[in-house]
C-alpha cells in the first residue's frame, strides 16, 4: 500500500507518517523544503520536494499512490483565505483527477457542514470542489473534522506564567477538542481501510473529538498542573487578540474572519453535526485526553 501525504511535517502530517510507516504502509510527504528531508526520513517515510501548485510535480508524486491526504495549509498571513484556498484545492482535485488515485481523505473542521461560518467555511468549499471534481470517478472521500487542536492550548503558556489569560473564548460553553495523535489514529484507519464503494463514489464524515471541557474547568486544570492557584481567566473581545496577532505579521481581517468560526454567537452551530447523531456522521472518541496534554505542556514551559 502507498500513501501520499500533504502537510510536510506540520502538526498533522508528522504522526500520520509515524503512524503509517510503522504499520508497513510506503509513505510519501509532500514538502516544499528540502531542510525538511532529513526529518522526514528520520521517521521512516519518502521525501517529494516539490511546489504542490505545479501539476508535474504532483502527478509524478501521485503516480501509484492508493490513497492521499489532502489539507489546506495556507497561512493566516494572507487575505482572502477562503478564496486562496479554494483555488489551490480546484487545483489539487483536478491533478487527483487524472492521476487516477481511488481514495482521497481531506482533513476539514467542525463547522465545514455549512457556509456562513466565518472563515472556516473555507473548508465547507473546498469538501465542494472534491464532490464535485471527484464524484463517480474515485473509490471514496473521506472528510475528517476535528474540533479545536489541543496544540492550540500552547498559546496559554506565556499567560499561564502570568498568572492572567485573556481570550475571546466563550466562559460557559462546553469546548470540543481533539488530540493530534487521535486525528492521526483516525486518518491512518481510513488510509489503511478504505470505505468499500458499491456503485457510486462513497462519501464518509468522521468527527474526531477526544475530550470536553469548559473554560472555568480548564482554567483550574491550568492552575492545578501549574501550580498557579489564583490563575484568572478574562474575556477579551475577538477583535484585541487580532490586533495583537497583527503586529505578529498575521492577516487582521483573515484571523479575525477565523475567530467568527470559534464566537460564542456561533459556537452552537459549529458543533451541531459533531453532536447530531446522524447515522450519516461518524463521531470516533480518542484516547488521549486533555489533563493529559496540559501535563505535557508543563514539560514543555
Amino acid at each position: 500500500m502507498r500513501a501520499v501525504l500533504f502537510g510536510s511535517t506540520g502538526n498533522v502530517a508528522k504522526p500520520l507518517a509515524t503512524k503509517l510507516v510503522k504499520d508497513g504502509v510506503e509513505t510519501v510527504v509532500i514538502t516544499r523544503s528540502a531542510d525538511k528531508a532529513e526529518e522526514i526520513k528520520k521517521f521512516g517515510a519518502i521525501s517529494a520536494i516539490g511546489d504542490i501548485n505545479d501539476k508535474e510535480f504532483l502527478l509524478n508524486t501521485f503516480k501509484g499512490a492508493d490513497s492521499v491526504f489532502v489539507l489546506s495549509a495556507l497561512p493566516y498571513t494572507i487575505a482572502n483565505i477562503v478564496e486562496e484556498s479554494n483555488k489551490q484545492m480546484k487545483h489539487i482535485a483536478e491533478i487527483l483527477l487524472e492521476s487516477g488515485v481511488q481514495n482521497i481523505v481531506y482533513l476539514s473542521s467542525a463547522g465545514s457542514h455549512k457556509p456562513g461560518l466565518g472563515g472556516l467555511e473555507f473548508h465547507y468549499y473546498n469538501e465542494q470542489i472534491l464532490k464535485e471534481k471527484l464524484n463517480g470517478k474515485v473509490n471514496s472521500i473521506s472528510f475528517v473534522k476535528p474540533p479545536k487542536f489541543y496544540s492550540g492550548l500552547l498559546v496559554n503558556l506565556p499567560e499561564i506564567e502570568k498568572g492572567e489569560i485573556n481570550s475571546f473564548l466563550d466562559t460557559e460553553k462546553v469546548h470540543p477538542y481533539a488530540s493530534l495523535d487521535d486525528i492521526a489514529d483516525v486518518i491512518s484507519d481510513i488510509i489503511e481501510n478504505p470505505p468499500k464503494k458499491d456503485k457510486e463514489t462513497v462519501f464518509k464524515t468522521t468527527y474526531v473529538e477526544s475530550d470536553r471541557i469548559t473554560v472555568p474547568e480548564l482554567t483550574k486544570l491550568y492552575a492545578k498542573v501549574f501550580n498557579k492557584p489564583d490563575l484568572k481567566w478574562n474575556y477579551v473581545p475577538a477583535e484585541n487578540v487580532a490586533d495583537i496577532m497583527e503586529t505578529y505579521g498575521f492577516n487582521r481581517d483573515t484571523i479575525l474572519s477565523i475567530f467568527t468560526s470559534l464566537s460564542p454567537k456561533l459556537h452552537d452551530e459549529l458543533h451541531s453535526e459533531l453532536l447530531s447523531n446522524r447515522d450519516d456522521v461518524t463521531v470516533v472518541k480518542g484516547k488521549h485526553s486533555l489533563e493529559e496534554y496540559v501535563n505535557q505542556m508543563k514539560n514543555l514551559n
